[in-house]
């Protein structure tokens, strides 16, 4: 048990993680052809537990007015008006009639509402990918401690790259992509379908204090060489750093 380091424990580490998410993406304008350029300050939201970053947009140029709607709850028929003035559905609120889609008047048939105006459809027809996202950068930052683990000196043992840490690719500095994507989902799949992702960092801890071992050393004693036993220390380096790359635990499409 001794020999195997079996004496070791484990404990989950308290602390702050930060993380910093730069960079710049763009999206192909379908009225226009043009590109429109976003950044982090667009594109990311921070909480408390976590950050939120898009990958795709959908653009609606709206004003406020009267319109028809466009949703389910906003279907009617020409024979059988469903549509109650002043009812609220998803787009906003109905005037009571009944109108005929411009798009297909033969057939589709839907309540008219006053709020925003047009009300953005259903469907994925107008949703922008957004390029360059998989190479925005994650930098991230931890100040932990290890409850019940203490050092030679009897103090906690921690684990500190918060201040003064200069971002290093591969160590503290990431790629979106690279941070996000697994063995079964390429970041292609994740930036088209969503993804919420659980970061856990799993840290390797050398609690050894240094044990006093014989060996046998060669001792010169005159001018004879004779064999002796003397006591070599071995270990004595505590740390703990944190294993690189990190590990994604959950990976789940919303």
């Amino acid at each position: 048990l001794y020999k195997e380091n079996g004496y070791q424990k484990s404990v989950p580490a308290e602390g702050v993680l930060a993380i910093k998410v730069k960079g710049t993406a763009a999206t192909n304008e379908t009225e226009t052809g043009e590109k429109r350029v976003y950044d982090a300050n667009d594109l990311v939201q921070y909480s408390s537990d976590g950050v939120f970053v898009a990958t795709r947009l959908v653009k609606t140029m709206q004003a406020k007015g009267t319109c028809l709607g466009v949703s389910k709850d906003e279907v009617c028929s020409k024979g059988k008006n469903t549509c109650v003035k002043g009812s609220y559905s998803r787009n906003g609120r109905q005037t009571g009639k009944c109108l005929p889609s411009t798009s297909d008047p033969n057939s589709a048939h839907f309540c008219e509402i006053k709020g925003w105006c047009p009300p953005e459809a259903e469907e994925d027809d107008d949703v922008l990918p957004l390029e360059n996202v998989g190479n925005f950068t994650v930098f991230i930052r931890m100040n932990v401690k290890f409850p019940g683990m203490y050092n030679e000196n009897g103090e906690e043992m921690r684990w500190d790259n918060a201040n003064g840490t200069e971002p290093r690719m591969g160590w503290n500095l990431f790629s979106l992509e690279n941070i996000t994507q697994t063995d079964d989902k390429n970041f292609t799949e994740i930036s088209t379908y969503g993804s919420d992702q659980m970061l856990n960092v799993y840290f390797d801890c050398n609690l050894d204090e240094g044990v006093k071992v014989p060996k046998p050393q060669s001792v010169l004693n005159g001018d004879n060489e004779t064999l002796a036993t003397v006591a070599i220390e071995e270990g004595g380096v505590q740390t703990c750093s944190p294993e690189i790359p990190f590990v994604i635990d959950r990976v789940d499409n919303p």
